[in-house]
Order: C-alpha cells, then sequence, then structure tokens
C-alpha cells in the first residue's frame, strides 16, 4: 500500500470515528495547543 493511500485511509477512519468519540465523552475536554510556560499556564487555568 502506497503512503498516500494509507494516509488516505487513515484520516478517512479518524473522521468516521471522532462524532461517536465526542459524542460520548461525559464531558468535553479541552486541548492545549503549543507548549512551554503559556502552554502550562493555560492547562493550569482550566
Amino acid at each position: 500500500m502506497n503512503p498516500i493511500r494509507r494516509q488516505l485511509l487513515l484520516g478517512t477512519a479518524a473522521a468516521l470515528c471522532a462524532p461517536q468519540t465526542l459524542a460520548t465523552a461525559a464531558r468535553p475536554r479541552v486541548v492545549v495547543i503549543g507548549g512551554g510556560w503559556g502552554g502550562l499556564a493555560a492547562a493550569r487555568a482550566l
């Protein structure tokens, strides 16, 4: 399987599974993108 086809397959599978995962979550999740002291401060505040 070539890399482009594999990436398309994984992306499609992730897109199909994401709504079910988000719908069953008991509480909303917050993702902090970034690192360093700013990311740490944001994670502690949330």
